[in-house]
């Protein structure tokens, strides 16, 4: 819970020194703007990347799902390396045993 407090805080002070407003984190409402988003909303922003491990002739490669441009504002806004997920994906060296789905 503390975490997501601190999320929410670290968005919305930055935004207030920047005196700008975050775009792109409603569903359905791409123009639409706030200042204050909630640490759910920010949640739900990010929900959406994936990272897939896959074994293509003997060789294991980890498929990120490209970030979107409310995602790597995000990332900025937490001071957090725009390529972190990337590195995130590199640290799959073997995939988990039983993957497959029922």
């Amino acid at each position: 819970m503390r975490l997501l407090t601190l999320l929410e805080w670290l968005v919305r002070e930055r935004l207030r020194q920047e005196g700008s407003k975050l775009q792109g984190t409603y569903a359905g409402q791409p123009g639409r703007q706030t200042a204050r988003p909630s640490a759910e909303l920010l949640l739900r922003v990010m929900k959406t990347i994936s990272v897939s491990v896959v074994e293509a002739n003997g060789q294991i490669h980890a498929l990120l799902s490209p970030l979107t441009e409310v995602q790597k504002r995000l990332l900025a806004l937490w001071d957090m390396p725009p390529d972190l997920y990337e590195k995130v994906a590199c640290g799959f060296p073997i995939p988990p045993t039983n993957t497959s789905e029922p």
